[in-house]
């Protein structure tokens, strides 16, 4: 495989094909007999106790979210941290990454009880849970205004089952991961001998490319570019802080090394008032990291169509 940005780049528009490597869960046998579950008497369901434990749950939870949010603004925890937890659960909205970042920040896969039990497999003994947030119904504020209920889930990562995973990450050919990458970009694009940086961006949005970088420079600094185009931020720092965190997550996500030296871990550049503003700031990073993603993932399986 060429490690060429330019090599891949006037190849981009040929056929590629799709190397994936689908996530496989595989059972294995539990080395110790299951544990059965303890046969308790028939008691009466107390509503109202069952209604309050609910509410302290979900209590405890949005208290879980909310310190979270706060020490990472403040810088008390790892932001880098905080965006590989997203890349790797890019699927999760930015309140249940940093839940699942409070509770087991090295969690891989998670899924409640019966998920893990229709996959067959059996919780550990002693299971540790944690909890993340799952829409529930819909309801009207006295206001007359809609809002969205938002109830405690209880999950297990896959470290607390019988079972374990390939957590080798999906890979992409390179053509596929910058075709995907520049579909429907407005621009032209082209790849010049001297730049004074890597890829610089001309006032009628073409882009230029420095001849003879590697493939993860260019495709570090193209998720960049591509990723700041579709920002619309006034604010030129903050708008540059969101892309760098755009591309760190999509290099994440597709396994290319994150080549950079302009990208400082300063979340400070993302202010907010208030830790649910915080929140906002992270969720426009990761809904454009997804858009982005989404794209190539959807050229990697137009590859795979052609080639069967």
């Amino acid at each position: 495989m060429s490690n060429n940005f330019s090599d891949i780049f006037m190849q981009v528009t040929g056929a590629a094909q799709t190397i994936a490597a689908n996530e496989e869960i595989i059972p294995q046998q539990p080395e110790e007999k299951p544990l059965e579950q303890p046969q308790e008497e028939k008691q009466e369901f107390d509503v109202q106790a069952w209604k309050e434990e609910q509410q302290q749950i979900r209590n405890t939870v949005y208290d879980y979210l909310e310190e979270i949010t706060s020490l990472l603004q403040a810088g008390e925890v790892d932001f880098l941290q905080y965006l590989n937890v997203q890349a790797h659960f890019m699927e999760y909205s930015v309140s249940n990454t940093l839940l699942i970042l409070a509770q087991n920040a090295n969690a891989q896969k998670i899924g409640s009880a019966k998920f893990w039990h229709e996959k067959g497999a059996l919780l550990q003994k002693g299971a540790r849970h944690i909890y993340i947030l799952e829409k529930g119904t819909a309801y009207q504020k006295r206001d007359g205004s809609i809002s969205t209920n938002y109830e405690p889930r209880k999950m297990y990562d896959i470290s607390q089952t019988n079972v374990k995973v390939n957590t080798q990450p999906q890979t992409f050919d390179q053509r596929t991961l910058l075709t995907g990458l520049i579909k429907d970009y407005p621009g032209k694009m082209e790849i010049v001998a001297d730049l004074s940086l890597p890829v610089v961006v001309k006032e009628n949005q073409d882009i230029l490319y420095r001849e003879g970088m590697s493939f993860d420079e260019g495709f570090t600094w193209l998720s960049y570019i591509i990723g700041r185009m579709a920002l619309t931020i006034e604010d030129t720092a903050k708008m540059n802080y969101k892309a760098w965190c755009i591309s760190y997550l999509l290099c994440q996500k597709a396994g290319i090394p994150f080549q950079s030296a302009f990208f400082q871990e300063n979340n400070s550049l993302l202010r907010a008032d208030s830790p649910k503003a915080f929140r906002m700031e992270l969720k426009e990073i990761r809904q454009t990291a997804v858009t982005l993603y989404d794209q190539i993932q959807s050229a990697a399986d137009k590859e795979q169509q052609v080639t069967l």
